[in-house]
Protein backbone atom coordinates (compact mmCIF):
# COMPACT_ATOMS: atom_id res chain seq x y z
CA UNK A 1 0.00 0.00 0.00
CA UNK A 2 1.07 3.45 -0.43
CA UNK A 3 1.88 6.05 2.25
CA UNK A 4 0.44 9.46 2.82
CA UNK A 5 4.43 10.47 2.49
CA UNK A 6 5.10 8.32 -0.79
CA UNK A 7 1.95 9.87 -2.19
CA UNK A 8 2.28 13.34 -1.29
CA UNK A 9 5.81 13.46 -2.34
CA UNK A 10 5.02 11.98 -5.88
CA UNK A 11 2.24 14.75 -6.29
CA UNK A 12 4.71 17.16 -5.20
CA UNK A 13 7.00 16.34 -7.81
CA UNK A 14 4.84 16.57 -10.19
CA UNK A 15 4.05 20.09 -9.44
CA UNK A 16 7.72 20.36 -11.06
CA UNK A 17 8.10 23.26 -8.55
CA UNK A 18 11.35 21.28 -6.85
CA UNK A 19 14.21 20.26 -8.93
CA UNK A 20 14.90 16.51 -9.91
CA UNK A 21 16.03 14.84 -6.43
CA UNK A 22 15.46 17.51 -4.35
CA UNK A 23 13.63 16.24 -1.14
CA UNK A 24 10.76 18.12 0.03
CA UNK A 25 10.92 20.35 2.93
CA UNK A 26 9.09 19.26 6.72
CA UNK A 27 7.14 22.57 6.17
CA UNK A 28 6.05 21.69 2.86
CA UNK A 29 5.16 18.16 3.52
CA UNK A 30 3.17 19.13 6.41
CA UNK A 31 0.80 22.28 3.96
CA UNK A 32 0.77 19.21 1.76
CA UNK A 33 -0.60 17.10 4.10
CA UNK A 34 -2.83 19.71 5.52
CA UNK A 35 -4.39 20.04 1.94
CA UNK A 36 -5.07 16.19 1.19
CA UNK A 37 -6.64 16.18 4.55
CA UNK A 38 -8.98 18.45 3.40
CA UNK A 39 -9.17 17.46 -0.25
CA UNK A 40 -10.18 13.75 0.71
CA UNK A 41 -13.34 15.09 3.26
CA UNK A 42 -14.44 17.40 0.26
CA UNK A 43 -14.32 14.07 -2.00
CA UNK A 44 -15.79 12.30 0.79
CA UNK A 45 -18.59 15.26 1.54
CA UNK A 46 -22.41 13.96 0.83
CA UNK A 47 -26.15 14.30 2.49
CA UNK A 48 -25.76 11.68 5.49
CA UNK A 49 -28.89 10.51 7.34
CA UNK A 50 -28.33 11.86 11.26
CA UNK A 51 -28.84 9.07 13.53
CA UNK A 52 -28.89 10.20 17.78
CA UNK A 53 -28.52 7.06 20.22
CA UNK A 54 -27.29 7.22 23.21
CA UNK A 55 -25.88 3.23 23.44
CA UNK A 56 -23.23 1.41 21.22
CA UNK A 57 -25.04 1.27 17.73
CA UNK A 58 -24.07 -0.56 14.65
CA UNK A 59 -23.92 2.09 11.74
CA UNK A 60 -25.79 1.74 8.30
CA UNK A 61 -24.30 3.27 4.53
CA UNK A 62 -24.12 6.75 4.69
CA UNK A 63 -24.93 7.50 8.22
CA UNK A 64 -23.70 10.13 10.40
CA UNK A 65 -23.91 9.41 14.27
CA UNK A 66 -24.28 11.29 17.01
CA UNK A 67 -23.84 10.31 20.86
CA UNK A 68 -26.33 11.74 22.87
CA UNK A 69 -25.60 10.38 26.78
CA UNK A 70 -22.42 11.62 28.64
CA UNK A 71 -20.97 8.45 28.32
CA UNK A 72 -18.92 7.34 25.46
CA UNK A 73 -20.40 4.83 23.34
CA UNK A 74 -19.33 2.18 20.61
CA UNK A 75 -20.26 2.71 17.06
CA UNK A 76 -19.59 -0.46 15.30
CA UNK A 77 -18.85 0.09 11.23
CA UNK A 78 -21.11 -2.28 8.97
CA UNK A 79 -19.90 -5.04 7.44
CA UNK A 80 -23.09 -6.78 6.01
CA UNK A 81 -25.80 -4.40 4.87
CA UNK A 82 -29.10 -6.09 4.29
CA UNK A 83 -30.98 -4.86 1.73
CA UNK A 84 -34.68 -5.85 0.56
CA UNK A 85 -33.70 -9.34 2.08
CA UNK A 86 -30.69 -9.96 0.61
CA UNK A 87 -27.26 -9.60 2.52
CA UNK A 88 -24.56 -7.94 0.68
CA UNK A 89 -21.05 -5.99 1.77
CA UNK A 90 -21.18 -1.78 2.00
CA UNK A 91 -21.48 -0.36 -1.28
CA UNK A 92 -18.01 0.62 -2.65
CA UNK A 93 -17.91 4.83 -1.45
CA UNK A 94 -20.78 4.31 1.74
CA UNK A 95 -19.91 6.61 4.06
CA UNK A 96 -20.35 6.54 7.92
CA UNK A 97 -19.37 9.59 9.95
CA UNK A 98 -19.00 9.41 13.92
CA UNK A 99 -19.42 12.95 15.57
CA UNK A 100 -17.66 11.82 19.05
CA UNK A 101 -14.91 10.50 17.71
CA UNK A 102 -14.42 12.80 14.85
CA UNK A 103 -14.10 9.77 12.53
CA UNK A 104 -14.86 9.84 8.70
CA UNK A 105 -15.12 6.55 7.32
CA UNK A 106 -15.21 5.04 4.02
CA UNK A 107 -15.99 1.93 2.57
CA UNK A 108 -13.51 0.42 -0.43
CA UNK A 109 -14.76 -3.02 -2.02
CA UNK A 110 -11.12 -2.91 -3.58
CA UNK A 111 -9.59 -3.40 -0.05
CA UNK A 112 -13.23 -5.10 1.59
CA UNK A 113 -12.60 -2.86 4.33
CA UNK A 114 -13.56 0.10 6.09
CA UNK A 115 -10.78 3.38 6.04
CA UNK A 116 -10.46 6.68 7.90
CA UNK A 117 -10.09 9.54 5.82
CA UNK A 118 -9.53 11.95 8.46
CA UNK A 119 -6.92 11.90 10.96
CA UNK A 120 -3.57 10.99 8.56
CA UNK A 121 0.12 11.12 9.24
CA UNK A 122 2.50 10.59 6.87
CA UNK A 123 2.78 6.61 7.78
CA UNK A 124 -0.68 5.84 7.03
CA UNK A 125 -1.99 4.32 4.11
CA UNK A 126 -3.71 6.04 1.49
CA UNK A 127 -7.23 5.60 2.16
CA UNK A 128 -8.86 4.82 -1.30
CA UNK A 129 -6.73 2.12 -2.24
CA UNK A 130 -4.25 1.61 -4.95
CA UNK A 131 -5.85 1.74 -8.14
CA UNK A 132 -6.03 5.90 -7.62
CA UNK A 133 -2.74 6.31 -6.83
CA UNK A 134 -2.16 8.52 -10.14
CA UNK A 135 -5.18 10.09 -9.90
CA UNK A 136 -5.05 11.41 -6.22
CA UNK A 137 -1.43 12.44 -6.98
CA UNK A 138 -2.71 14.51 -9.76
CA UNK A 139 -5.53 15.64 -8.63
CA UNK A 140 -3.44 16.88 -5.23
CA UNK A 141 -0.80 18.36 -7.65
CA UNK A 142 -2.30 20.58 -9.16
CA UNK A 143 -4.08 21.88 -5.95
CA UNK A 144 -0.12 21.75 -4.26
CA UNK A 145 0.66 24.40 -7.39
CA UNK A 146 -1.38 26.90 -6.26
CA UNK A 147 -1.23 26.74 -2.48
CA UNK A 148 2.07 25.18 -1.45
CA UNK A 149 4.19 26.98 -4.46
CA UNK A 150 2.16 29.64 -5.39
CA UNK A 151 2.01 28.98 -9.45
CA UNK A 152 -0.34 28.07 -12.18
CA UNK A 153 -0.26 24.41 -12.55
CA UNK A 154 0.73 23.66 -16.35
CA UNK A 155 -2.05 22.35 -18.67
CA UNK A 156 -1.12 19.09 -18.93
CA UNK A 157 -1.31 19.16 -15.13
CA UNK A 158 -4.66 20.58 -15.37
CA UNK A 159 -5.97 17.77 -17.46
CA UNK A 160 -4.57 15.53 -15.09
CA UNK A 161 -6.22 16.38 -12.25
CA UNK A 162 -9.54 16.58 -13.93
CA UNK A 163 -8.87 12.74 -15.45
CA UNK A 164 -8.60 11.81 -11.88
CA UNK A 165 -11.13 14.28 -10.80
CA UNK A 166 -13.19 11.64 -13.07
CA UNK A 167 -11.32 8.29 -12.62
CA UNK A 168 -12.59 9.37 -8.55
CA UNK A 169 -15.72 10.16 -9.19
CA UNK A 170 -16.56 6.85 -11.54
CA UNK A 171 -15.37 4.64 -8.47
CA UNK A 172 -16.84 6.33 -5.65
CA UNK A 173 -20.10 8.09 -7.14
CA UNK A 174 -23.12 7.31 -5.23
CA UNK A 175 -25.74 5.41 -6.96
CA UNK A 176 -28.76 6.74 -7.72
CA UNK A 177 -31.68 4.99 -6.67
CA UNK A 178 -34.71 4.97 -9.29
CA UNK A 179 -38.06 4.03 -8.46
CA UNK A 180 -40.82 3.90 -10.76
CA UNK A 181 -44.83 3.02 -10.30
CA UNK A 182 -46.05 0.49 -12.62
CA UNK A 183 -48.91 2.24 -13.01
CA UNK A 184 -47.17 4.97 -14.79
CA UNK A 185 -45.53 2.87 -17.28
CA UNK A 186 -46.98 1.98 -20.55
CA UNK A 187 -48.44 -0.93 -21.45
CA UNK A 188 -45.95 -1.55 -23.98
CA UNK A 189 -43.05 -1.85 -21.24
CA UNK A 190 -44.86 -5.39 -19.63
CA UNK A 191 -44.98 -8.76 -21.27
CA UNK A 192 -48.24 -10.44 -21.10
CA UNK A 193 -49.62 -13.51 -22.03
CA UNK A 194 -50.68 -12.34 -25.40
CA UNK A 195 -47.83 -10.58 -26.72
CA UNK A 196 -44.97 -12.96 -28.50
Amino acid sequence: MTTMRVLLTRAIRRTRALPMGDTPEAGQMAAALEDAQAMFMALTNRTLTDVLTAADYTAKEDERVFNTSDSPITVTLPEIITDHGVQRAPRNGAVVEVVSSGGRHIYVADLGAWKTINGLTLTSEQPFGPPLDDALSAMLAATFCDTIFQRSPTPDLVAAATSGRYAFDARFQPPINVYTDRGLLPRRYFITEDTV
